[in-house]
């Protein structure tokens, strides 16, 4: 009975402590338009597309790269220039944001 009341305290106080230490960012969600991409040859054949794009929160313009990890050949284009996508970042760094998904060309 001891170990049993020992074994849940121990977990309350590790899922307490893990529970206060994760970091939560709040995100936002924005769409914006491929302003240039560039191929980057990745090896035998092979090529990675870094996407360049810009938007505008709060009043400031941010621009920013993403590097996509899909590998493609040389003539499939997953993203190219004026097509829209979807962006995610932190309200806190606007600059450290993520493509998420293409939406249409």
């Amino acid at each position: 009975m001891k170990n049993s009341k020992k074994l849940m305290g121990l977990y309350i106080i590790l899922n307490v402590l893990f529970s206060c230490t994760k970091d939560k960012k709040v995100l936002r969600t924005i769409g914006t338009r491929i302003d240039s991409t560039k191929m980057i040859h990745w090896g035998k054949g092979f090529y990675k597309t870094r996407i360049y794009y810009n938007f505008t929160y709060s009043g400031k313009n941010y621009k920013c790269s993403y590097k996509s990890n899909k590998l493609t050949r040389s003539h499939d284009y997953i993203y190219s220039k004026g097509d829209s996508i979807l962006i995610s970042f932190p309200i806190s760094n606007p600059k450290d944001s993520k493509v998420l998904k293409k939406i249409f060309d």
